[in-house]
């Protein structure tokens, strides 16, 4: 089919160019993706510990002809870890900068980092996760109710709200961190 229609072909061409040299670190993360897009999809993928969205094997994407660039679909969240339990260890500026788990050079580009640190703070400073809480509860509860059906022992999802509270939590102590103890010791080492 899209080798059929020019616009199409076209359009899977450029994209998968672009990705393509993206991956062998030729194009930087702002000349390939939307930059708002990506950096929400990553603090979302924070936010709801669904790293496992962010591997590459997994990651899908949408090229939008019109801007050139890719925009991130979220896929295989596995949210919660490999239990579904897992607290959020790690955010995905500091996975990806872990040899063991970069895969792609996303947060090589300036920009980008700005632009996710920015949403990262939206997450955690506003009252992001309360109003989608609020706007999606029907929705939240209607998926549960069809989950308990088929998988009526799955009690763990009860603690979705909680959860997201604690990752909000942890988020914020990665962008924030108490440095107190540290200015007191700096203080006393300063008045010696």
């Amino acid at each position: 089919k899209i080798d059929n229609d020019p616009f199409l072909a076209e359009a899977y061409s450029i994209g998968s160019n672009k990705l393509r040299d993206f991956q062998y670190g030729k194009l930087k993360t702002s000349d390939v993706f939307s930059i708002k897009h990506t950096a929400k999809f990553f603090a979302i993928t924070d936010l709801i510990n669904s790293w496992h969205s962010t591997r590459w094997h997994n990651q899908r994407f949408y090229y939008d002809p019109y801007s050139k660039l890719l925009i991130p679909i979220g896929f295989d969240s596995m949210s919660g870890g490999f239990n579904e339990s897992e607290n959020l260890k790690m955010l995905s500026i500091e996975r990806f900068n872990d040899r063991k788990w970069q895969e792609l050079p996303f947060f090589e580009d300036k920009v980008f980092v700005e632009a996710y640190l920015k949403e990262l703070d939206k997450i955690v400073n506003t009252s992001f996760l309360d109003n989608f809480l609020k706007k999606s509860s029907l929705v939240i509860n209607n998926d549960l109710k069809k989950i308990y059906r088929s998988y009526p022992h799955q009690i763990r999802f009860k603690d979705i709200k909680n959860k997201l509270i604690l990752n909000k939590e942890i988020i914020y102590n990665n962008l924030y961190p108490n440095y107190d103890l540290i200015d007191v010791y700096l203080d006393k080492k300063n008045n010696f």
